[in-house]
């Protein structure tokens, strides 16, 4: 892949059914830039250095982005399928193009230029992971007169339906979004083994079953912190605070656009609290008090989540 980046502005894969871990990875790199190594040959310890940035177009009718990180690196467009009737031969498509191709890139060429020349000054109205990106959205509202910041949030609109649809392939972030659908409360306090079992109830999965689910609360709790940022894009935000006991938040905030950055940790004394939660017990995996075991706490506050 370095080496058709190296040699192609634009890398095309047609006809995608699936992304490898591996694959998803190598692309996330090449979207904002990276270099990749190897052995230089007929050496024992040379090494080769290939840098790895490319414009990517990838397509495919089936569903292949199963990668959060990956989901938040694209941007998304949904093509209508072709109506009976609406199909042309490849020799009239041709010639219609021909006939629109000076139109085509005289067009492309003068929106480019305005761009540039207002892109110094402009400025992203919520920037994302490719602020690049984001900023030259921004510019381009101000050339062809759209309201600020309207580009930006349909880019962004899409970005947290792609970041959905990738944390519904994952049974543990699954889990947390159908759990905090289904919260009464606008605050929840769970250790992270009660919140591990409801999870597992909710989701009827069990530690034999199937190895994308995790086989402890303390596997669940490491996978969390891979979930942080896509959750947020659904208005999740998590943070683990580290004192005399290890705790875990979980905020519903109102607006995932508006929320702050994820906080790694914390070091912070916190006051556990008491009582008893037969939630698990009784069969309901959402409901009960707010009450934690004695190992630690996760905290689930919401503000925008409607009562069951």
């Amino acid at each position: 892949m370095a080496i058709l980046s190296q040699n192609s502005h634009l890398m095309v894969f047609d006809n995608m059914r699936d992304l490898s871990n591996k694959m998803s990875d190598a692309l996330c790199i090449a979207a904002t830039g990276g270099a990749v190594g190897g052995r230089q040959l007929y050496t024992d310890d040379g090494q080769k250095n290939l840098y790895l940035h490319s414009a990517i177009l990838l397509n495919g009718i089936h569903p292949f982005m199963g990668q959060t990180d990956f989901a938040d690196r694209c941007c998304v467009f949904e093509l209508q399928q072709f109506r009976p009737g609406q199909r042309k031969d490849p020799a009239e498509m041709q010639a219609d193009f021909d006939r629109l191709y000076p139109e085509i890139l005289g067009g492309f060429y003068q929106l480019i230029a305005d761009i540039f020349r207002v892109l110094p000054n402009a400025t992203p109205t919520n920037p994302g992971r490719m602020i690049g990106f984001c900023k030259w959205l921004a510019a381009m509202e101000q050339v062809i007169n759209l309201p600020e910041g309207s580009l930006q949030d349909a880019y962004r609109s899409g970005q947290q339906d792609m970041q959905l649809e990738s944390l519904l392939d994952n049974p543990l972030a699954a889990a947390i979004l159908d759990f905090a659908e289904r919260m009464k409360e606008s605050s929840l306090t769970l250790s992270p083994s009660d919140l591990y079992n409801r999870l597992s109830l909710l989701a009827q999965f069990t530690n034999n079953r199937s190895a994308a689910w995790p086989s402890s609360a303390a596997s669940m709790s490491k996978r969390l912190h891979g979930l942080q940022a896509p959750l947020l894009s659904q208005g999740i935000l998590i943070e683990w605070t580290r004192g005399k006991d290890r705790f875990i938040t979980l905020r519903k905030v109102g607006d995932p656009v508006q929320a702050p950055a994820p906080e790694v940790e914390k070091n912070a004394e916190a006051e556990r609290p008491v009582g008893a939660d037969d939630a698990v017990a009784s069969g309901d995996p959402v409901g009960g008090d707010n009450t934690v075991g004695s190992v630690g706490r996760i905290d689930i506050h919401t503000n925008t989540i409607s009562s069951f």
